[in-house]
């Protein structure tokens, strides 16, 4: 029999029009949880985001080497003696992206071709690696270089200081101390008079 407008439908078609009423709510319902899902998706979007550093009070033990985790800026290292060859080598490399790495983010330079002042990040690395680009090759210094810069280490124990000679003639201090429990290059000073360039002692 067919239906005419304006009058009651009978039963059966009653349930299949709620029947179909439903199937298309929840098809809806089905999409509207999807959707951010499918966002992500098509934007390329994992939620992972890279951090820089480590945790604060996070502290490693054991030897250590230089970092290769993905995600940290500096390297990770507990071992002093460790750290320091490994800084003395990426000095002597005369490839400025190899010393950024043992850059403390609390780093500060006094270079005194910029005028002797005291800068910090990121003033101070900008700083740091025009010098080292501008000295030719490098090398680390004797002991007794960095000795007899006493004056310019301030409380800085003699075996967290390293000194590097540039080949055009500037002379540069770095003094090593903790950062989140790894150590880096916190402060460095430059002598444009080469190492030899004693403190006065008197």
């Amino acid at each position: 029999m067919q239906h005419q407008p304006g009058a009651p439908l009978p039963r059966s078609d009653r349930v299949y029009a709620r029947r179909h009423q439903s199937s298309n709510l929840l098809v809806v319902c089905v999409l509207l949880l999807l959707l951010p899902v499918l966002a992500g998706c098509a934007n390329g979007s994992s939620g992972y985001l890279p951090t820089s550093g480590v945790s604060p009070g996070t502290e490693q033990h054991g030897a250590g080497a230089a970092t290769a985790t993905p995600g940290n800026s500096f390297v990770q290292m507990t071992d002093l003696g460790g750290f320091r060859n490994q800084l003395s080598a990426a000095f002597s490399s005369d490839n400025w992206s190899k010393v950024t790495p043992f850059l403390s983010p609390e780093f500060s330079f006094q270079g005194v071709n910029s005028g002797g002042n005291r800068m910090l990040m990121p003033d101070s690395e900008i700083d740091l690696s025009m010098l080292y680009k501008s000295q030719g090759h490098w090398s680390q210094s004797s002991e007794h270089q960095v000795a007899i810069h006493f004056c310019d280490a301030g409380s800085t124990p003699l075996n967290q200081q390293m000194g590097f000679d540039g080949g055009g003639g500037s002379f540069i201090l770095v003094g090593i101390d903790r950062w989140q429990g790894f150590w880096l290059v916190f402060w460095a000073f430059q002598d444009p008079n080469g190492g030899g360039d004693a403190c006065a002692t008197s």
